[in-house]
């Protein structure tokens, strides 16, 4: 499958190879999970032939930070000192 915004490729890992899937993307470390999520491509092609087109396929892709680098960049954050009022 293509990831678009990284101009990419990857496997599928989903059991049936032909459904719609949203794509999940680490930006720090580039893990990619996959899912599927009948009703938001249902809601999609719904808003596209509200506006007059009719979808030939559903690109979803969404950047964040997965589970594990968000608790390796929290345990590198500094503790911070709290203040001494005087």
């Amino acid at each position: 499958m293509r990831i678009e915004s990284l101009n990419a490729f990857a496997l599928r890992t989903t059991r049936d190879p032909n459904a719609p899937v949203i794509l999940s993307i680490c930006d720090d470390c580039r893990s990619l999970r996959e899912s599927v999520v009948p009703e938001v491509f249902t809601s999609l092609t719904a808003a596209a032939q509200h506006c007059g087109i009719t979808p030939s396929h559903h690109v979803v892709e969404i950047h964040g930070q997965c589970d594990a680098c968000g608790t390796a960049k929290i345990a590198r954050t500094p503790k911070s000192t709290p203040m001494r009022h005087s």
